[in-house]
């Protein structure tokens, strides 16, 4: 039997890659925060969608960085993740991003 070509491959590096095509390549902005809803990163498409650079915001909450854009309903259910270890596959915000104001997005 033929080795698979990720079996000499840490999981870890294979992690980071499959990490790193998806934030650069998904065209859905994508945000990742830390344990204390820090944001640690997030890629082109919502960087755009929020009309912030991703260097201004870093290591700030969601309701610091974008307070006028639902930031509350992000730390609740996030919140909720960390308190039961249960997933949130899906959840609706609303609200007029800074890249798009003139707009309501859901």
């Amino acid at each position: 039997m033929e080795p698979s070509p990720t079996e000499h491959v840490p999981a870890s590096d294979v992690e980071q890659a499959l990490l790193e095509a998806l934030f650069t390549r998904s065209p859905i902005g994508l945000i990742l925060v830390d344990p204390q809803l820090r944001l640690v990163r997030f890629n082109a498409a919502a960087e755009g969608m929020h009309g912030t650079r991703v260097q201004e915001v870093l290591g700030l909450r969601p309701t610091q960085a974008w307070p006028e854009f639902s930031g509350e309903k992000v730390e609740q259910v996030m919140g909720e993740v960390l308190r039961t270890g249960e997933p949130a596959i899906a959840f609706e915000k609303r609200g007029r991003p800074p890249g798009d104001p003139a707009r309501e997005h859901v």
